[in-house]
């Protein structure tokens, strides 16, 4: 009870402070420009392991270190960042290989979760019209 106490306390009892103890800031920013345009510039490189790439250019594993199969892999006792740098060795043509396969299989799968969709759909046809 004395956690519930608290959390009105700190967020009121509606779930929501009242007051907000953040100050609004009266300092201009100089990034914002009249007419909402913005005066901010983009940076283009993209870094790997540290070292700059050409401008614009993204790294050719990140579908791999973005995607589950390294916290998966490292589940089974190896280092994320073990796999990340044995990854970051394989051949480039090996990469694009698993890549194009990463691919079929999310379109397989996404045609998996319409069709169960579609099942769902039908089975609660079936009960209402049991009803």
């Amino acid at each position: 009870m004395e956690c519930f106490e608290l959390s009105k306390y700190i967020w009121g009892s509606n779930g929501m402070a009242l007051k907000s103890n953040v100050k609004k800031s009266e300092k201009k920013i100089d990034s914002v420009r009249p007419h909402g345009k913005e005066n901010v510039q983009v940076d283009k490189e993209v870094l790997v392991d540290g070292d700059a790439k050409s401008p614009g250019v993204m790294r050719a594993s990140d579908w791999f270190e973005d995607s589950f199969l390294v916290g998966s892999i490292a589940s089974l006792g190896v280092g994320e960042r073990f796999v990340k740098q044995k990854w970051s060795i394989v051949a480039v043509e090996t990469k694009k290989r698993m890549e194009e396969k990463w691919k079929l299989l999310q379109a397989k799968e996404m045609e998996l979760v319409l069709q169960k969709t579609d099942f769902m759909r039908e089975v609660g046809s079936v009960i209402a019209e049991a009803s």
